[in-house]
């Protein structure tokens, strides 16, 4: 089993408590760090907690400079997905089990079941909610509508051709249209994921105890079993995602019942002294490379996203960070 993540270096730390859970419950899987920066901070080059560090700009896309250049850090993140699952079947084909997962996730519990539903389904996709609310919600198409119906911080695939046309036909829409724009029904990469099971053969995956985060622990009811092994709705807590762990994970939780609270504000207390102890360890903690020219000019945000939608300027500047703001805006106005 292959487990990808992509990050930037000043979120290396996080990365590693992923590698490190992953070690602890599935020792065989091999772990791919793509890392969204020029160059590998001293201090990770030789990393063991991962069996390898890429950069993106080495995972085979066509122009990186022009594919970065048009989208900010977080933006560039998301886009790189569908090229790192390319990487990972080509790099290992003598793997069949390729699943990518958010850096900031931990692992709580190996992956068994979810391997014998990729022995059937060639994709696997994770919805942000398995249980509609029998009360009326008018709200909630709105949220799905914006926000789509599957997460992609979790997906897995087997190596079959449905699943690597399904990454194909992703790639194209992440490479120029990984950005948000609710007049155009675009969410980044993960609005995509809503038309995928119309062309492929996926599966929802419906157990919940993956992908646990702030946004279905509405339905998620946690507790501890005999053995004090956290469960989730009675089946054993996998992974658990903790995106905006210190802003809308920390407010759900404080709306949750008491028993509850307690519980998940001690498993919260864990992956924050996690953090602390893994900071230290990230001395080289710095800007994002791709926010700056070659120069060393910072970038106009407003010029990354004329870039994105103008083919003229793409034509006149194939590697814009060799550019600048000044002639960049001198050549639009000229035109």
């Amino acid at each position: 089993m292959i487990i990808g993540t992509i990050v930037t270096a000043a979120h290396l730390h996080k990365t590693m408590i992923l590698a490190q859970s992953l070690r602890r419950h599935m020792a065989n899987c091999k772990i791919i760090v793509c890392l969204l920066e020029k160059d590998t901070p001293k201090d990770f080059k030789e990393c063991p907690f991962f069996d390898e560090l890429v950069l993106a700009k080495d995972l085979g896309f066509e122009n990186f400079n022009q594919f970065i250049f048009q989208y900010n850090m977080d933006e560039g993140t998301l886009a790189c997905k569908p090229q790192l699952m390319k990487y990972l079947l080509r790099k290992h084909p003598e793997k069949d089990y390729f699943i990518f997962m958010n850096s900031e996730m931990k692992v709580y519990n190996s992956f068994d079941d979810l391997m014998s539903l990729l022995d059937v389904y060639p994709i696997i996709l994770t919805p942000h909610h398995i249980n509609f609310p029998e009360e009326i919600n008018e709200d909630l198409p709105k949220w799905y509508s914006k926000y789509g119906l599957f997460n992609s911080s979790f997906l897995a695939i087997r190596r079959h051709q449905k699943a690597e046309d399904f990454i194909l036909w992703w790639e194209r829409r992440c490479n120029r249209s990984c950005y948000a724009d609710p007049n155009k029904g675009i969410y980044y990469d993960q609005k995509w994921l809503d038309f995928a099971p119309c062309y492929f053969p996926t599966f929802s995956l419906d157990h919940p105890g993956y992908n646990v985060a702030f946004w279905n622990l509405d339905e998620r009811r946690i507790n501890k079993d005999s053995s004090n092994s956290y469960q989730v709705n009675d089946q054993r807590l996998c992974s658990f995602n903790f995106s905006d762990h210190n802003s809308f994970l920390t407010a759900k939780i404080n709306k949750l019942i008491p028993e509850e609270k307690a519980l998940l504000h001690a498993l919260l207390n864990e992956y924050h002294e996690e953090l602390k102890n893994s900071e230290n360890k990230n001395t080289e903690i710095t800007e994002w490379d791709y926010n700056y020219y070659e120069n060393g000019m910072l970038i106009d945000k407003e010029l990354r996203e004329k870039y994105r939608h103008s083919h003229l300027l793409q034509d006149q500047f194939p590697d814009p960070f060799q550019m600048s703001n000044v002639a960049i805006h001198s050549l639009k106005k000229r035109k």
